[in-house]
């Protein structure tokens, strides 16, 4: 559009130089203004489409440290869990041991 314009504006220079009245350059110059507003609407539906585009990125990014604390929280959940377990087992196996343990020893002292 731009470069229309520039066009636009060449034939317009062209026309003065070979003669020409005054509607039509009044035409010209109105036909001109008309492009430069179009221009300066395309240019701010730009700016504005990129600051959407910003925007959206800048939620992808607060999305995604979101997304990466919570599986840093549900990984330690994990480890958490998994401490817990592995000391209840320990536990079990000791107090199986001791238990076996015990009636090894009972068994022991009864054949005395």
């Amino acid at each position: 559009m731009e470069q229309y314009r520039e066009d636009y504006q060449a034939r317009l220079q062209q026309a003065v130089i070979n003669g020409i009245n005054q509607t039509s350059l009044r035409n010209f110059q109105d036909f001109i203004l008309r492009l430069d507003e179009a221009v300066a609407q395309q240019r701010n539906a730009l700016e504005h489409i990129l600051r959407l585009i910003q925007a959206g990125r800048n939620e992808l990014a607060n999305t995604q440290r979101n997304m990466k604390s919570f599986d840093t929280l549900a990984q330690r959940h994990l480890e958490s869990e998994k401490k817990l377990q592995d000391k209840l087992e320990q536990r079990q196996q000791d107090e199986h041991t001791g238990r076996h343990s015990a009636l090894k020893a009972r068994a022991a002292q009864n054949e005395t």
